[in-house]
């Protein structure tokens, strides 16, 4: 995936139609975020309903706000229709704040960047890439 030098879109394992009608953009401040939300604009513009969603540490939240407006803003100069949503939580449960708040507005999409960390980090302790990737709930695209 790392050389495809493309967007990837993953399916579920129950498969299923990808309709794009409201989408969750996983946002966090790093090249391979912006790089998928350059790729997904297109899908983006078609979107009923765009959720920029930072899950960060604790005590982060206010910079977290600050950079999920930015990107509504940018957004909104594509004629994208967005909003931005920051939640405070551990590393590890970030997978399933994604789907929770994908399942709570009936998105069938996730759009993220992919290996935001060192290859080995990503291997040796996991990561959001690594569990989208395992577990797929809904399509994800994922860009590097």
């Amino acid at each position: 995936m790392i050389r495809a030098g493309r967007p990837v879109l993953i399916a579920p394992p129950s498969g299923g139609r990808l309709s794009a009608r409201r989408v969750v953009l996983a946002w966090k401040d790093t090249r391979e975020a912006r790089r998928a939300l350059s790729d997904s604009l297109p899908l983006l513009q078609r979107a009923e309903e765009v959720v920029v969603y930072e899950v960060c540490a604790a005590g982060s939240a206010e910079g977290a706000a600050f950079r999920t407006e930015e990107v509504v803003a940018h957004l909104a100069r594509h004629g994208v229709k967005a909003r931005a949503k920051v939640r405070a939580c551990d590393d590890d449960r970030v997978c399933d704040e994604l789907n929770i708040e994908a399942q709570a507005i009936d998105s069938d999409l996730i759009v993220a960047g992919a290996y935001g960390h060192n290859r080995f980090n990503e291997w040796a302790l996991g990561g959001v890439t690594r569990e989208l990737l395992r577990r797929p709930e809904r399509f994800v695209l994922l860009s590097h």
